[in-house]
């Protein structure tokens, strides 16, 4: 076999190591051509020579690539790995860019018809890495179907390592001391981002699919903390058609510091991205003040003499504010049924609505943007539009009811139709300043193997591109209007065509605010959901944390305005009068960073309890919680920060340069500081809300 390798300042060959790329913050290391240049390490110079990843006796450690004929019977799969055998393997080094080879690898039936190219680009700026892969393939049997790369084996030991897991709440997980988890897949584009991120102390390795195009794909990590990206290929499995790779680099990067770290790398790319391209919200033009000035959220399944009745009793409990309410039941029938049939309305809606635009009330009817119901009659016209598995049969997903619901191709012309023709009558016939679109910014990409759709199937950017279209007419029409679209979950694809994400899923005490540290800004996250039945400093905890990270608040069900919860009512109208006293940074500003001190603050220990059958949390937090803020405008920083404890609170903080001064808000307990120098002392009374400014 060939071996030959470029001899330059950040290349070279060491006989213990293998082969050697270093930039100034890190060091990655592949073993020689006989173990298929398996990533043996990646040593971060950045903290103290940190080491990063075991090298696997039971998986190749660079890539493997499936290969499949979907026309045939079974599917006619096929596995290629960095470690199978090839004719030729070779490294090529150019400047920055390393290129791995295999040349003539045997498909089943086939000698010598695939060849792999895996690139590894080190940039000299940033300490970064770019990772790509692709593949000639001149099978006549086999086409590429998936690619999984870069496969990296143990990045942290197993229980010794904190690891950022993405999750669906607000991004991400904190997992410290990571063991024994089962292996997840994250699905993009849905609740997660592309990112993960692994820590040994101060030594923190970044790995994210920096992808502009946002093409299906999956983000795997196994319990044993190896990580890899999962992509099905443009035109998967087609013979003679198939693409020849991902069309996006995996960046790979070393850090001193925490997860924050990872965050503000990763802001640094999305805020490149067409996605954010509009700029922040304060300065859009087409970004309704009132998504971003709605500070409390309540449910309701209910029909309109319930919702008139709810929001004007919302109007009196919480009557220095706007409350926003997000309304199922206004269509004729249940559910999670009948969809996308939701037409007539339920009498008395088109007046119910005006009635709460009146009185300065945000009311939100709920359709669902991707699945038609398969029992009614009208499927028979809709299933040629309908995402079909490889096998040509549509998908069916199933939710509380049991009802057959089809996801439809959001790159059809006839999807787009629908749900545009359904957003035009309930904002302009019904009159609503809002509309939530389910499921679009949650749930994964069905991938579309329908070939009269016109996109590449399987694999590619037609999900994003089809539902770009779809949500750019919806906004446009509803910007006009000054009115709100969101959607569930917090999927940042649709961050241009979408107001508000509505973060629904249950908060533990792992979370981090990982999307509100890169979008804030940019977008409006609400939803703060909590059971009303746990105790009034619980719940008081759990609420000041997402009001911290710029979350406004609720999806209460409809008896927070019941008199038996009114010191939670008092709780709420606290931290929502001071996020509208805050606007300038949580609702428009850029989450920093988390209050740090050098001392170890007293903990508390609370129980949330668990909703829709998910488990209690045990979650523990420290007595004083808080976060650092920059307003949009004028950049000046602020301190915010909550003492959930029955007593005061004494604190040292080190401060950035500047002078800071205490801001007392409205209603709230004065504090005490002292500033000297880049420090300061600041005693929170017990219970208080309190900020620094600049």
């Amino acid at each position: 076999m060939k071996f030959r390798i470029g001899f330059l300042a950040t290349v070279w060959t060491i006989s213990a190591w293998g082969i050697t790329l270093e930039n100034e913050s890190m060091r990655i290391c592949f073993a020689d051509e006989n173990a298929g240049f398996a990533c043996t390490g990646i040593v971060n110079l950045a903290a103290n020579g940190t080491r990063f990843i075991s090298k696997s006796s039971d998986l190749p450690g660079f890539w493997r690539l499936q290969f499949a004929d979907i026309t045939a019977e079974g599917k006619a799969v096929a596995w290629l790995n960095n470690r199978s055998p090839a004719r030729v393997r070779r490294v090529e080094s150019t400047g920055e860019t390393t290129v791995f080879s295999w040349e003539g690898m045997d498909l089943p039936g086939e000698a010598g018809v695939v060849d792999v190219r895996a690139t590894v680009v080190m940039s000299p700026g940033d300490g970064e890495s770019l990772w790509t892969i692709s593949v000639r393939n001149r099978s006549k049997r086999r086409a590429l179907y998936r690619t999984i790369y870069p496969l990296l084996t143990q990045v942290v030991p197993d229980g010794e390592g904190d690891v950022l897991v993405p999750h669906s709440n607000l991004g991400a997980r904190l997992e410290r001391k990571r063991s024994g988890a089962q292996k997840r897949s994250f699905a993009y584009m849905g609740y997660q981002p592309m990112v993960t991120a692994f820590h040994l102390g101060e030594a923190g390795l970044y790995v994210a699919a920096h992808d502009p195009e946002s093409r299906i794909k999956n983000l795997e990590l196994a319990g044993d903390q190896t990580v890899c990206f999962s992509t099905l290929v443009e035109n998967a499995g087609v013979v003679g058609k198939a693409a020849d790779g991902p069309k996006f680099p995996v960046a790979v990067a070393a850090y001193r510091g925490d997860w924050w770290q990872a965050a503000r790398r990763y802001r640094s790319w999305a805020l490149r991205q067409f996605w954010t391209a509009k700029g922040p919200i304060v300065a859009r033009t087409d970004y309704p003040k009132t998504m971003a000035e709605t500070p409390l959220w309540i449910n309701i399944h209910g029909y309109p003499p319930a919702v008139s009745n709810l929001m004007t009793e919302a109007k009196r409990v919480f009557p220095e504010i706007r409350t926003g309410l997000h309304w199922h039941l206004w269509q004729h029938s249940g559910h999670d049924v009948n969809y996308p049939e939701y037409f007539p309305e339920q009498p008395g809606t088109k007046e119910t609505l005006a009635y709460c635009n009146g009185i300065g009330q945000l009311v939100m009817p709920y359709i669902n943007g991707r699945l038609f119901d398969s029992l009614l009659q009208g499927f028979a016209y809709a299933e040629p539009f309908a995402c079909l598995t490889e096998n040509g049969t549509p998908y069916v997903e199933r939710y509380g009811n049991k009802r057959p619901l089809v996801p439809m191709c959001p790159f059809t012309k006839e999807w787009s139709r629908t749900v545009n023709d359904l957003a035009e009558r309930i904002g302009g016939e019904l009159g609503a300043k809002a509309l939530f679109i389910d499921q679009i910014g949650a749930a994964a990409p069905r991938p579309c193997f329908n070939p009269a759709h016109g996109h590449p199937l399987g694999g590619g950017s037609y999900w994003a591109e089809g539902y770009q279209r779809i949500l750019r007419q919806v906004h446009d029409a509803y910007a006009a209007r000054g009115a709100c679209v969101t959607t569930e979950g917090s999927g940042e694809t649709w961050m241009n065509v979408v107001d508000g994400y509505l973060v629904v899923t249950l908060r533990t005490g792992e979370d981090v605010p990982f999307y509100p540290a890169v979008y804030s800004g940019y977008t409006t996250y609400f939803c703060s959901p909590q059971n009303l039945t746990d105790a009034d400093d619980v719940f008081f905890a759990m609420q000041a944390r997402e009001f911290l990270w710029g979350c406004e608040l609720g999806w209460y069900d409809v008896s927070i305005v019941n008199p038996k919860h009114v010191v939670k009512q008092r709780m709420v109208n606290r931290l929502c009068r001071a996020r509208m006293e805050l606007k300038e940074f949580l609702a428009y500003g850029t989450l920093l960073d988390e209050l740090r001190v050098p001392a170890p603050l007293p903990e508390l220990s609370f129980l949330w309890t668990g909703r829709w059958h998910a488990k209690d949390q045990h979650v523990r937090l420290p007595a004083v919680i808080g976060a650092w803020w920059q307003s949009a405008q004028d950049e000046k920083r602020a301190l915010l920060a909550v003492n959930l404890s029955a007593e005061p609170q004494r604190i040292r903080i080190a401060l950035p340069d500047g002078q800071y001064r205490l801001r007392t808000l409205d209603g709230e307990a004065e504090a005490a500081w002292k500033q000297t120098g880049k420090e300061g002392e600041w005693v929170l009374p017990s219970g208080a809300i309190c900020v620094l400014t600049e």
